[in-house]
């Protein structure tokens, strides 16, 4: 098993509307080269949480953090305007936060951050440090 001391958060930059998914986002990486989805899970508009990428594995998501990381990916995140907001849903965030607890609790002290803490983008499009201080 591999060493895994943080959680990395992304958005998939859709607009609120687009209710995408595993299919969806593994079609998108595998056209950037990738053998399958790079994130290890994705919570869909609805609140569901897709298992993507099996843990045991590094996934494909933030340069230099992939080896020690587990990638959550959210699903919105863009304006109709395309730029980034935070447009994520209550139901979203609640799955987010319970995933969160069950995987500190199977690997213990992770630190929790935003794509956007480690690497030149806005992605999630909000702040996960300031997000984890009211939930």
């Amino acid at each position: 098993m591999r060493e895994i001391n943080k959680i990395i958060i992304h958005c998939t930059k859709t607009l609120p509307d687009k209710d995408i998914g595993l299919p969806e986002i593994t079609k998108w990486h595998r056209a950037k080269g990738y053998f399958g989805c790079g994130y290890h899970f994705i919570i869909r508009r609805d609140g569901t949480i897709e298992k993507a990428r099996p843990i045991e594995q590094a996934g494909c998501h933030t340069t230099g953090h992939n080896q020690d990381s587990i990638a959550i990916c959210l699903v919105g995140g863009i304006n109709e305007n395309g730029k980034l907001v935070d447009n994520f849903n209550t139901t979203q965030l609640t799955s987010l936060r319970n995933l969160i607890d069950r995987l500190t609790d199977a690997y213990h002290a992770l630190e929790i951050l935003g794509h956007n803490q480690l690497a030149n983008t806005d992605c999630p499009s909000f702040s996960v440090k300031d997000w984890l201080k009211i939930h």
